[in-house]
């Protein structure tokens, strides 16, 4: 065999070799890519939520921290994320100045969804306080064990701002009337 002829054999080998591994790796790609694109799309979503997302682990590690929750408190998903959600999110009863975090605590250890408590403000990163609401549910493994809570918490400055606006309303008609 002449060296021409050894050099096709090996190039049509290569490219036969080439084809039939990607032919192989193929699938394996579109999975990976699927995966990838399933991962952008829960992100995208995840981002979109006008809630702050919070979840904890067992030891109260944050695991997943999303845009709103950085708007509503002023931190970081980086500052955060493995670190003890206590340190960092402080929910605060108004009326009493003592940590409200029964709700957590709620679905952590008893496995249902607490809610929380009226009138509760969380002090944000520059200290101030932001009056909010909302819940925390239990995140469940495979064999039904709670493995950490989803926290779901909005400002609620808006809502309470109209409400006072309505009550005012309702005092001025009333001392128009009478």
């Amino acid at each position: 065999m002449d060296l021409k002829c050894l050099i096709s054999f090996c190039f049509l080998f290569a490219l036969t070799f080439i084809f039939l591994r990607l032919r192989l790796c193929s699938p394996t790609i579109n999975i990976l890519k699927f995966i990838n694109d399933a991962r952008k799309r829960e992100s995208i979503l995840l981002s979109s939520i006008g809630d702050g997302v919070v979840a904890i682990d067992r030891e109260l590690k944050v695991t997943l921290w999303n845009k709103s929750a950085e708007k509503i408190t002023g931190l970081k998903e980086n500052d955060v994320m493995g670190k003890s959600f206590r340190d960092f999110v402080k929910f605060i009863r108004e009326q009493d100045r003592t940590e409200n975090i029964v709700f957590i605590e709620e679905a952590m250890v008893l496995g249902r969804v607490g809610f929380m408590q009226n009138h509760t403000v969380l002090i944000n990163k520059d200290g101030q306080d932001i009056p909010i609401g909302d819940s925390a549910a239990p995140i469940f493994d495979d064999d039904g064990r709670v493995i950490g809570v989803i926290i779901v918490f909005r400002s609620t400055a808006k809502e309470r701002e109209d409400q006072s606006l309505r009550s005012d309303f309702t005092y001025a008609s009333h001392q128009l009337n009478t």
